[in-house]
């Protein structure tokens, strides 16, 4: 997903994750941060090429 955000444009910022549990082979999280003025862009990039089920908000 970071690769075809940048490949759009897109500005993915760089962030820290703390570590956490993963329980009987569970997925892992991975989380990408946008600036405030590619958002609306950046999720209709991912809509676009089917990645929207990963789109977590959360808008401050």
């Amino acid at each position: 997903m970071k690769s075809l955000l940048e490949s759009e444009g897109v500005t993915v910022l760089e962030i820290a994750i703390g570590g956490h549990l993963a329980i009987a082979g569970a997925d892992q999280g991975y989380y990408l941060q946008v600036l405030p003025e590619d958002r609306v862009r950046a999720r209709a990039i991912l809509r676009k090429n089917d990645l929207g089920k990963y789109i977590f908000l959360e808008d401050r």
